[in-house]
């Protein structure tokens, strides 16, 4: 099975091995929830030459056209970043427990988030990206603009969940 090979090669994409490793648990989402409608359809072939049936996921913007397809790949990549950014990867990382602490020193913005985010990120083998954005969907984050630079929050509820605070 090949799953993201070019990742690199897409323009933007600074931690492709995280990117693929995001991009491998969409596709077990597929496995799980989508294995019958994803199955390519059998293609005629020539007698010993057969090639058995693939699966194909179209994770593009346009889905096919269908909005069922765009339903399905709506639903694989929002649960597969929160499987990959799971509280269980999280509290195994040094760096999250490092930033849990940095936010229950204070009510600011953490010093240094971005940087230990970051590492949490190397440390659960996903991007940057997809981390910042699952933890802020969640709630767990937030990040907001101050004197023209990115900075992150972390919400006291996150603090108790890692056992800090």
């Amino acid at each position: 099975m090949t799953i993201n090979s070019r990742t690199a090669d897409i323009r933007g994409v600074r931690d492709a091995e995280g990117v693929q490793n995001v991009g491998k648990w969409h596709e077990i989402i597929h496995i799980t929830d989508h294995l019958d409608t994803l199955r390519a359809g059998p293609s005629a072939g020539l007698p010993g030459f057969e090639i058995p049936p693939r699966i194909v996921c179209y994770r593009s913007g346009d889905a096919k056209g269908s909005p069922e397809a765009a339903a399905r790949e709506f639903w694989a990549e929002e649960a597969g970043r929160a499987a990959a950014v799971s509280l269980e990867a999280l509290a195994r990382s040094e760096a999250f427990q490092e930033l849990c602490r940095a936010a229950s020193t204070g009510s600011g913005p953490v010093a240094g988030g971005f940087p230990l985010l970051y590492e949490v990120a190397e440390d659960i083998g996903v991007n940057a990206t997809a981390l910042v954005k699952q933890l802020t969907l969640e709630g767990w984050i937030v990040v907001t603009k101050e004197s023209g630079r990115n900075v992150v929050y972390v919400q006291p509820r996150l603090n108790e969940l890692a056992g800090v605070g």
